[in-house]
């Protein structure tokens, strides 16, 4: 084999290896963390809505068929994707349902996201509690992971009004008082072993 052969062959590796990693590859889907959050507790419900911000880092398009968020401490662990909002503010507008939707190649795509969970019998207590953001992607029946997140509930001092709380550790001290007994105040008949 001449060398002109071989960095023919290699030129030719090279350029095919290029073309697939900045055309065709098939990348990850990376959602960030969550800042803020909107929430209520309403009829044996909790409904929380948080800004889902996910980046593909592939060269392809993947297709987000349905997002869910679990929380494996509480008895019913998955909360149901029901709509897109314009907003994280909860407002009056009108909310879309939740459909499938693309990200581009090496983009990004924003959704502010409600999910719901039933917690009928047993009331979840507003302390920082660990769930999951998972997707089924590109027509695939399989959950993928897409990040783990904390969503601090002791914020929500007011559960029966549906309002913007900040996702942060650090509590007011007037949240820890009267979280906990809002919470209980607005659904005396359930069960709540904390």
């Amino acid at each position: 084999m001449t060398p002109a052969v071989i960095i023919a062959t290699l030129a030719l590796l090279f350029t095919g290896t290029s073309f697939w990693w900045l055309h065709a590859r098939t990348g990850r889907v990376r959602a960030s963390d969550v800042t803020a959050y909107a929430g209520y507790l309403k009829n044996g419900h909790l409904t929380v809505r948080i800004p889902v911000l996910l980046y593909n880092s592939g060269a392809r398009t993947r297709v987000v068929e349905e997002l869910r968020l679990t929380c494996l401490t509480w008895a019913t662990h998955e909360g149901n994707w029901q709509t897109f909002a314009a907003t994280l503010k909860p407002t009056e507008d009108e909310s879309d349902f939740a459909t499938p939707y693309a990200i581009d190649g090496r983009k990004t795509s924003s959704k502010f996201v409600t999910f719901t969970f039933d917690y009928s019998g047993h009331l979840p207590e507003p302390k920082p509690t660990a769930m999951t953001l998972e997707a089924r992607l590109d027509d695939s029946s399989t959950w993928h992971t897409l990040r783990h997140i904390t969503l601090h509930l002791g914020h929500m001092h007011s559960p029966a009004r549906y309002i913007t709380y900040r996702n942060n550790p650090d509590l007011c001290p007037s949240d820890e008082e009267q979280t906990p007994a809002a919470w209980k105040t607005l659904h005396p008949n359930l069960e709540a072993d904390w």
